[in-house]
């Protein structure tokens, strides 16, 4: 072999045993958005703060390389773009040779709260998601982002209204531009029951709580277990006598509880005739059957006895009532069917003067 031959195969041979240098790569974060934040791990420490970059924010590589970049917001929503793929605030560049470059958008973010209140119970959801209280009842949003908030009240509650950043009881709005806090509140559902007030003679009911203004408005619905308090005022020339249908009353003032549908009669009477009813009762005696009316008057008396069913009047009596008597007494036919019904009297002066009085009673079976 010439010695020019051995010279280039010493050479070959040294080229191939010493390692050759890998080439190097650049990877960059550009950085951008309203919010502020930093890039860290894999060599890097970049912040920005809305407006500016700072810090070490590229870094070379040696040969084929996979790196991950971490973003660390400050009150801020992350946006990557560039990357192989992300996962959270982290992007991934896999198997990488060449120059690149990576973005992290960091937008300015608020914090919605939910508060849950009342009685009841249920869940407020939110669209976009994020919000599921229950069990997630505070989350962050990029700026300008238009939410809506729901509320689902569970069996047994409803949905009394929204208080905070959200008023009124459908869905809540609302476009986050600073923090927000939202409450819902969730009332157990109480049955409600009606009372109705009927008025005989000449005069007025008003009830507390308000809604009963009888003349005008008779009828109202209340919730279950709430006291109500009835007040009786006559009309001129007329006096109160009586309730009908009261748990309890003093004068002209009468409680009911509304536990159940009520039903409550006032009763007024003429100022003039000095007399009073005591009471009305049914019996049987001898195979017929009688009402019997307890009055109590210090002068003669036209009484006028009628048994009414569902507003038809099915018998009438008069009698002649002295003051030595206390009742005064009517045959009931025989085709009157037993079952509910209701006595009125009607007592009239020798100076024409009325009162009139009525009470629930129940006719009895006919006898055999």
């Amino acid at each position: 072999m010439s010695r020019r031959l051995a010279t280039f195969a010493f050479v070959l041979a040294l080229g191939l045993l010493v390692p050759q240098a890998a080439s190097a790569w650049t990877l960059t974060v550009a950085t951008a958005g309203s919010g502020s934040g930093s890039v860290t791990g894999a060599g890097f420490d970049c912040d920005w703060d809305g407006g500016s970059q700072s810090g070490d924010c590229t870094e070379v590589y040696a040969g084929t390389t996979t790196v991950g970049a971490n973003a660390v917001p400050n009150g801020s929503v992350t946006t990557w773009a560039g990357c192989d793929s992300v996962s959270g605030d982290s992007c991934f560049v896999v198997n990488q040779s060449t120059d690149r470059t990576v973005t992290i958008t960091f937008t300015r973010a608020y914090p919605l709260t939910v508060t849950r209140a009342g009685t009841g119970s249920g869940t407020v959801t939110s669209s976009p998601a994020g919000i599921a209280c229950g069990t997630d009842c505070a989350d962050s949003y990029a700026s300008g982002t238009a939410l809506t908030l729901t509320a689902t009240p569970a069996t047994g509650s409803t949905f009394a209204g929204w208080s905070g950043a959200c008023t009124g009881t459908g869905t809540c709005s609302l476009t986050m531009s600073t923090a927000r806090a939202v409450t819902a509140t969730f009332d157990v559902v109480v049955p409600a029951y009606a009372l109705t007030v009927e008025t005989e003679g000449s005069g007025t009911v008003t009830s507390s709580p308000a809604g009963i203004s009888c003349g005008a408005d008779c009828s109202e619905t209340y919730p279950s277990e709430m006291s109500i308090m009835l007040t009786a005022v006559a009309a001129d020339g007329w006096r109160f006598g009586h309730w009908e249908g009261c748990q309890s009353s003093s004068g002209a003032t009468c409680t009911v509880s509304m536990t159940a549908t009520r039903s409550v009669t006032a009763v007024f009477a003429d100022n003039a005739v000095d007399a009073e009813v005591l009471g009305a009762s049914t019996r049987k005696a001898a195979g017929k059957r009688y009402l019997d009316v307890e009055i109590r008057t210090d002068e003669t008396l036209d009484v006028k006895i009628e048994l009414v069913r569902r507003g038809r009047v099915l018998q009438v009596k008069w009698v002649t009532f002295r003051p030595w008597k206390t009742t005064a007494t009517m045959r009931i036919r025989s085709g009157i069917a037993r079952g509910k019904a209701r006595v009125r009297v009607t007592l009239t002066d020798a100076a024409a003067n009325r009162e009139r009085w009525g009470q629930p009673v129940r006719v009895p079976r006919r006898p055999a």
